[in-house]
């Protein structure tokens, strides 16, 4: 089913009263979902534009629904998910990321994975949701970018501001690590550049090579 997901509220700045940088945001999601919603990404439905009484904008997305629950969700949990669940999950948010990558309407960067953004939905399937921060600057060889991301999560070249398609492999791995790791870290252990692999003890030698290298520092060190 669908429902309005959130909605976007704006400062009377800007074009028609909304401020600028929040709508750049809020028009660079509606694009990502228009050209690559489904299968595993929410389908865009449409955009609402609500003034108050005060006279204040908003403007909403209305997309398609995940019900759920998030990586987020499972770490609080510590519902201390199986190295095979956890590398079916690992396939499938690759696939959803490769195709982001690689759509031919608008090749994407998502900027901003992390474990509250992958849902895992009723019927067992992978979904990742919140494309507020994505760039299709993946285009472009040279020029930056606004640097954002969330600490513990974005790699050093997307937070100064020169994201590649390797920056979401980096995040990704950062993602299930946390997943795996459960109550055994915290934020401020995700915010260390190294990350303490001994939290996954019980993790075989090839996973976590996997995620080594999806959180190599060095960008050519990395999957690509």
């Amino acid at each position: 089913f669908f429902k309005v997901l959130y909605r976007l509220g704006m400062d009377p700045l800007g074009d028609d009263g909304l401020n600028c940088a929040v709508l750049k945001y809020f028009n660079d999601e509606v694009n990502v979902l228009k050209g690559i919603g489904g299968d595993g990404i929410p389908q865009f439905i449409d955009t609402l534009k609500i003034r108050d009484s005060l006279g204040r904008i908003s403007k909403c997305i209305v997309m398609e629904h995940f019900s759920g629950r998030s990586f987020a969700d499972l770490i609080r949990e510590d519902a201390n998910v199986s190295e095979g669940v956890c590398l079916d999950y690992l396939v499938q948010s690759l696939e959803i990321v490769d195709r982001i990558h690689t759509t031919k309407i608008r090749p994407t960067v998502v900027r901003d994975i992390k474990p509250s953004h992958i849902i895992v939905r009723e019927n067992g399937r992978i979904g990742l949701i919140d494309f507020g921060t994505a760039t299709s600057d993946i285009n472009q060889t040279l020029g930056q970018t606004m640097a954002v991301g969330t600490p513990g999560y974005a790699p050093l070249e997307q937070l100064a501001g020169y994201p590649v398609p390797a920056s979401d492999i980096y995040a990704l791995g950062r993602t299930f690590y946390r997943l795996l790791a459960g109550h055994s870290v915290n934020e401020a252990d995700m915010a260390k550049r190294d990350l303490d692999f001994s939290k996954i003890p019980n993790a075989s030698p090839k996973l976590i090579y996997i995620l080594r290298k999806m959180t190599e520092e060095k960008v050519g060190d990395r999957y690509q």
